[in-house]
């Protein structure tokens, strides 16, 4: 299978998984659509115009062809597993066989003409039923779980940019497709069984949470990777790329005005970017503690006035990141909260788990966040109001990070983050 089979075999399996019939068909509604269920399942963003490109709505050149990630993605998104035949790559769908009318016509008519094989058909087909029935009650009641896979950090190299080094044990025996999650948002890499080695490159500081899974089940424990940043920094990045390069750093410091933010003109005159595009500003403090994840006090106070209408729905988000898992809450302009989603450490929650509406607000205006953490059990409250109760299992960990990030160019006045027994902030800007 060359390489254009290949990208048209996973078009075919994203558009039978979409349901919504031949793409030739689909409305721009149906590529907005398609977009969000690919993020939804992925966590990586492929716009409705590289998905008008690719499934042939807008006109390319003949020898178009995405990028890899992208396609990643949309082999994800479609349970699209790649197989191996004849030690070559291949991406397959297997299809069931099925009997032609001319064959169970002819197996009929044989029946019927010999009155002793009605007996034994009847019978044998009993027995094929009680099989099939007791198959499927083995695979229900005891389902095929692959092996636990070790997963070990072995070296990074920098700090950000950096190389981090992982090793993984023998996957081999796993019948299942095996992918990497580098914790980023970005594609998550295909892992061949032969591989006991996987080297990725992170551009930018965080705090990233690695982890073996097939397209059922993760596979392994959860493996973190801490990039510090040594102190407050702040960065922007470009919208549609903004996992995969190299942040641009910009002053972190308070202004006159006693808060941070940055300018069109200082990003047109001085830096020289190109401000019709949408750009996320980021302001994090990325340093492991030995402080307990699961009992503190966060405070923020921010705004994200809207620079173009454009992008009313672009939100902004605060991140407490732990040694083993986070809590990420979004906010956005009233009539967006369709597009918002948060996380408590092994908890996703989407507009479908729940109503979102308290998470808008007015971010034109400064906003006063606090969301208070006493063991497990999380109390957030917007300007006063109680926006958010609910409680996790998996424990955050060790406090390793505090860190905003917004669509646009946001606004932060203070921000805080304090043990619930020391009255010394952890993080203080």
């Amino acid at each position: 299978m060359n390489k254009q089979e290949r990208y048209k075999s996973i078009l075919y399996a994203a558009e039978v998984r979409f349901e919504r019939g031949e793409a030739a068909t689909w409305k721009n509604k149906d590529y907005e659509d398609l977009s969000k269920n690919i993020w939804e399942k992925t966590h990586v963003l492929i716009s409705t115009a590289t998905l008008k490109r690719m499934f042939g709505k807008v006109q390319t050149k003949e020898d178009y062809y995405p990028q890899e990630s992208t396609l990643d993605a949309l082999m994800l998104y479609a349970d699209f597993r790649p197989e191996a035949k004849n030690s070559d790559k291949q991406f397959i769908i297997s299809t069931p066989q099925i009997l032609t009318t001319d064959s169970n016509s002819q197996l009929l008519q044989l029946v019927t003409k010999h009155p002793i094989l009605q007996k034994k058909y009847v019978a044998l087909l009993l027995i094929v039923m009680v099989m099939v029935a007791a198959v499927l009650y083995f695979n229900k009641n005891n389902p095929s779980t692959p092996p636990k896979t070790k997963l070990s950090l072995d070296k990074k190299e920098g700090d950000a940019p950096a190389t981090v080094f992982f090793s993984i044990d023998d996957i081999s025996q796993i019948q299942d497709s095996v992918f990497f999650d580098r914790g980023d948002y970005t594609a998550p890499l295909y892992v061949d069984r032969e591989k006991t080695k996987i080297t990725v490159y992170y551009p930018n500081p965080g705090v990233y949470y690695t982890k073996l899974f097939t397209k059922k089940q993760v596979i392994s424990d959860t493996v973190t990777c801490v990039l510090r940043t040594k102190g407050w920094r702040a960065y922007l990045s470009d919208f549609k790329r903004q996992y995969q390069q190299l942040f641009t750093t910009i002053p972190a410091g308070k202004n006159k005005d006693s808060a941070f933010y940055v300018t069109g003109n200082y990003l047109y005159n001085t830096l020289r970017l190109d401000t019709t595009k949408l750009l996320v500003t980021h302001l994090m403090n990325i340093a492991p503690t030995t402080e307990d994840g699961d009992n503190w006090e966060a405070n923020l106070v921010f705004k994200n006035p809207i620079t173009r209408p454009s992008i009313i729905c672009c939100g902004s988000n605060i991140e407490i990141l732990g040694s083993n898992s986070k809590l990420h809450f979004s906010f956005a302009f009233p009539g967006c909260s369709f597009w918002i989603t948060s996380e408590l450490s092994e908890k996703k929650l989407t507009i479908n788990d729940f109503d979102f509406s308290k998470f808008t607000t007015d971010l034109s205006e400064w906003q006063n966040i606090k969301i208070i953490n006493k063991n497990k059990y999380i109390t957030l409250i917007l300007n006063g109001n109680i926006a958010f109760e609910g409680h996790y299992q998996k424990p955050l960990g060790n406090i390793s990070g505090l860190y905003f990030h917004c669509n646009g160019y946001g606004s932060v006045k203070s921000a805080s983050l304090k043990n619930a027994q020391n009255p010394k902030p952890i993080f203080l800007y």
